[in-house]
């Protein structure tokens, strides 16, 4: 997917985990978060061409860095927030999410992604999805804006953030019945 649909996916992410309890905080960590296996696109230049194709959505993508990461940044977090009382293991939960989002949906597409390295080369690609999937980014990108200008006391705020990731999965859903 592209680095657009990661950020508001990580938004509405942080708004349903977290939203609540450190408002737009939430979503900008979560979008945040759901950008950094995307990092990898800052060492690509350095790369031979050939490399840098196989090297972006490679470790940085895949379950073993994301375990290694989720706990340091959810302690980071944890360090950052420290006056709202929010226990580490709701930290690494919330890091998770976002994290975990990036790599599975990034599998659904053409180039798909190496979840398994550095066990194994093997990339998974469901291919079901484009890479820039205005169906999939249009509900979280609404969801997204309309909520920074909402005060995250209130409930309808969460809603919306439910109602938007609801549809994004329904036409996740949809895609892979469509591709069988």
């Amino acid at each position: 997917m592209d680095s657009l649909t990661h950020i508001v996916l990580g938004a509405a992410i942080g708004e349903v985990t977290l939203g609540k309890k450190i408002g737009n905080r939430a979503i900008l960590w979560g979008a945040l978060i759901s950008t950094i296996p995307d990092l990898d696109v800052f060492i690509t230049p350095l790369l031979k061409p050939v490399n840098a194709l196989f090297f972006h959505r490679g470790i940085s993508h895949s379950l073993f860095a994301s375990i290694i990461l989720i706990p340091i940044i959810g302690f980071i977090l944890s360090r950052i927030e420290k006056r709202k009382n929010i226990e580490l293991r709701t930290w690494i939960w919330f890091t998770s999410l976002p994290l975990f989002s990036h790599i599975f949906i990034d599998c659904f597409n053409t180039y798909g992604t190496a979840i398994f390295e550095p066990f194994s080369n093997v990339r998974i690609s469901y291919d079901s999805m484009a890479i820039i999937d205005i169906f999939f980014l249009l509900p979280l990108l609404i969801f997204t804006i309309w909520a920074l200008f909402v005060p995250f006391q209130k409930k309808t705020r969460r809603i919306a953030a439910w109602i938007s990731l609801s549809l994004v999965t329904l036409y996740f859903l949809f895609t892979l019945v469509n591709k069988q």
